[in-house]
């Protein structure tokens, strides 16, 4: 998908018609698109989240009915809960959390009040979007979402997440999403992208990590991710979205052998064409 807020109508229709046939004439069974939790759905504990969703709802349940029509599911991207500015915690100074990264402070997954906004917000979601087929949750990335986001336990000024592992921060974050999703819509797939685990809640392949997650959850796997290579002499490893090395990996086989034990469902995050931050480029442009 593009990036941007696509549901309010600003950055155009992402998903015309056309193309939605010429995926589905491709084999494709659905397409996904990213979202701010706080845009889409109000919330009992922070009043100012919400505004504007009622839009953005109408036009994500009509791409969802477009979208049926060729045989398509559609999935929202989250990277949740989001970091604020200051401006957000000085209303709320009793859950501001680990910061500051770019202006931004972690929301404390920590408190009972951003606990209750994570539940509520999926819940919220897919009442009113009933169609929707899943959520795909990226927990660790270049942004601040929890408050070992950019931080371990020696550097973390977060004084209530400091004394916990960040394994049980980071599990408790997505089982939440999944309970509040699964209330709403019992089928409901909640897919956990394991991107980047390794900076900030444990070593690679997250053994402790994956035994805290409800086994109701999707695990998500880079393919390659941590093949080792060597190219001209020059030894280094796959650290991601690579098409000279598909996998898999060390990294995958564990993930999949432990989502195995588990019963959890399980998806390999591949490179098809062309890589994912060049996903929409329809071939590489090499004689």
């Amino acid at each position: 998908a593009v990036f941007g807020d696509m549901l309010i109508g600003e950055e155009g229709d992402p998903y015309p018609d056309g193309l939605l046939s010429n995926l589905s004439r491709q084999g494709f069974n659905a397409i996904w698109l990213p979202v701010y939790l706080r845009d889409l759905v109000e919330s009992s504990v922070f009043p100012e989240f919400g505004r504007g969703g009622a839009a953005r709802l109408r036009n994500l349940n009509e791409l969802i009915y477009r979208a049926e029509r060729y045989g398509l599911d559609v999935y929202v991207y989250v990277n949740e809960p989001q970091g604020m500015k200051d401006e957000f915690f000085e209303r709320h100074p009793q859950v501001r959390g680990h910061g500051k990264w770019d202006q931004y402070w972690a929301m404390c997954t920590s408190t009972s009040e951003v606990k209750t906004w994570i539940e509520e917000s999926m819940y919220r979601l897919f009442r009113a979007a009933p169609g929707l087929k899943g959520v795909i949750e990226i927990s660790a990335s270049e942004k601040i979402t929890s408050c070992y986001s950019r931080a371990d336990r020696k550097s973390i000024n977060c004084p209530r997440c400091k004394e916990r592992d960040p394994t049980d921060v980071v599990a408790e974050v997505l089982n939440l999403m999944a309970k509040g999703a699964k209330a709403a819509k019992p089928d409901a797939e909640m897919i956990c992208w394991t991107w980047s685990w390794h900076w900030y809640v444990e070593p690679n392949p997250q053994p402790e990590l994956i035994s805290k997650l409800d086994a109701s959850l999707v695990l998500m796997t880079d393919f390659e991710r941590g093949i080792p290579i060597e190219v001209g002499g020059v030894a280094g490893s796959i650290d991601e979205y690579c098409l000279s090395r598909p996998g898999p990996s060390e990294r995958v086989i564990a993930h999949r052998s432990m989502s195995d034990a588990r019963d959890m469902k399980f998806m390999a995050k591949i490179q098809v064409s062309n890589t994912l931050e060049c996903g929409f480029v329809p071939y590489i442009p090499v004689l």
